[in-house]
């Protein structure tokens, strides 16, 4: 078993300056690529992520990053943001916040903040989720969208409690669990607690993949994709962004429709097929809540 960093005096030291910290270990990588580490260690289970990067389509990113069993979610919908704390005594379901969306983002994220040790990156804990197009509402005086067709959240964010972090260059894994100061925190057992959390996660990596993750194929027939528009409007589309460009109002346009069909296999392997086929500084899988979005 790897050292534990840094010493439980160092961290209790920490904690009681009302400072964040994490406890981390480092292990060898060599065997695993962050596919069959994230099959492992997050067995496809909700509010986990995988990210990547793949640099010209040839060159791997330097890291992978894998987080999940997040102690705080945060979403926003219709305007309004809504809390989950996982850890919370009385009420583990999302609770409404009063302040407007993105302030309530903001407070986390201060509360969230580590300064890490020098041999760590700076991806070591934190939030991690997505906001969406519709957010540009909040800040900028923008015409109000049309009602969702998809009832998303304009927003999701996770904070793990366990990261693992994977230098391709080193072929070494940085697996981390922070330690947020509370007033009522007991750092003994929480550290004790990080401490199991990690030689779990060890003992994920070091296990084989389950049987059920692999060949997940199928030879039932998929649906036609269909677009949520038709191609006469596209190009009425096409057309209109060429006249914003040549009267100076923008100068890049990113025209999109949405194309839904059954998929009848799990969304991961979605995500395997696109980072084989179209390999991006930007590859990403996020499994939250009721939402999988993989590019």
């Amino acid at each position: 078993m790897p050292d534990f960093f840094p010493t439980f005096k160092k961290i209790e030291s920490k904690i009681k300056k009302k400072k964040n910290t994490l406890v981390y270990t480092k292990i060898k990588s060599d065997l695993d690529t962050p596919v069959s580490a994230y099959l492992k260690i997050c067995k496809q289970q909700k509010n986990s992520f995988l990210l990547e990067s793949v640099q010209d389509g040839s060159f791997r990113g330097r890291y992978s990053i894998i987080g999940m069993k997040p102690d705080i979610i945060w979403k926003c919908q219709n305007n309004k943001a809504y809390i989950k704390n996982i850890h919370s005594t009385k009420n583990k379901n999302f609770v409404c916040q009063k302040e407007p969306p993105l302030i309530s983002l903001s407070k986390i994220i201060k509360k969230s903040q580590i300064k890490f040790p020098d041999d760590l990156p700076p991806m070591s804990a934190g939030l991690i989720g997505y906001l969406g197009y519709e957010t540009i509402e909040m800040y900028e005086n923008i015409p109000k969208r049309k009602s969702s067709v998809l009832i998303l959240p304009d927003g999701f964010f996770i904070r793990p409690t366990i990261m693992a972090i994977f230098d391709n260059i080193k072929n070494e894994g940085i697996l981390a669990s922070p330690l947020w100061y509370s007033e009522n925190s007991k750092i003994s057992s929480s550290y004790k607690i990080k401490l199991s959390s990690l030689k779990k996660i060890i003992s994920d990596i070091n296990s084989q993949i389950n049987p059920k993750f692999k060949n997940n194929l199928t030879n039932k027939p998929f649906k036609k994709p269909r677009s949520n528009i038709n191609k006469k409007l596209f190009f009425t589309m096409v057309k209109k962004a060429k006249e914003y460009i040549f009267s100076g109002d923008v100068f890049q346009v990113v025209l999109s429709q949405r194309f839904n069909t059954n998929y009848l296999l799990p969304a991961f392997e979605l995500y395997r097929s696109l980072r084989s086929l179209n390999p991006s500084p930007f590859l990403f899988y996020l499994n939250f809540e009721n939402l999988k979005n993989s590019s």
